[in-house]
């Protein structure tokens, strides 16, 4: 109410308890209470009078703008089939071809066809066909040997990490 909390009114109370007497604050009371009354009583008056006859016909017209404009115009504006079509016809397309260029399925696409290729008794179809599919054959020693000291001569020949070559 106005800002004014508990302890403001009880000072303002005092204030004119001390100002008006004990014998006029009743009665002062009471003559404001009858103000507020009549003020009250004179502003729904005013608003029968002057605001509600000026009032009432631009609710009208507003309804009725509503009722012959905006609902016909918001009935006409109704783009939902329109707008299923363009996502069928434009944008589902689109979509898959977005999907098919895409790095991801594509590597997915490759994986899934060279799995279908894949056989137990050929599991190097399409991927390897130079390789013979089947087991390995067991090597000899010699050919353990010969390829043993291969790795042995390629591994001397590689680079040592050291600080030098950092």
């Amino acid at each position: 109410m106005f800002g004014l909390g508990a302890p403001e009114l009880i000072i303002i109370l005092v204030i004119a308890l001390f100002v008006f007497g004990p014998n006029k604050l009743p009665e002062m009371a009471s003559s404001l209470g009858k103000t507020i009354k009549e003020f009250k009583a004179s502003s729904a008056e005013f608003t029968e009078t002057v605001i509600n006859p000026t009032i009432a016909p631009i609710k009208e017209a507003k309804a009725e703008l509503e009722r012959d404009v905006i609902n016909p115009l918001k009935e006409g504006l109704d783009f939902s089939s329109e707008l299923k079509d363009i996502n069928e016809n434009i944008m589902d397309p689109l979509k898959k071809t977005i999907d098919d260029v895409n790095p991801v399925n594509s590597f997915n696409n490759l994986k899934n066809d060279i799995k279908a290729q894949l056989t137990d008794d050929n599991p190097n179809a399409g991927i390897f066909p130079d390789i013979p599919s089947g087991p390995k054959p067991e090597m000899t020693p010699e050919e353990k040997a010969a390829a043993e000291e291969k790795l042995k001569k390629d591994i001397a020949s590689m680079p040592l990490l050291d600080d030098t070559n950092m």
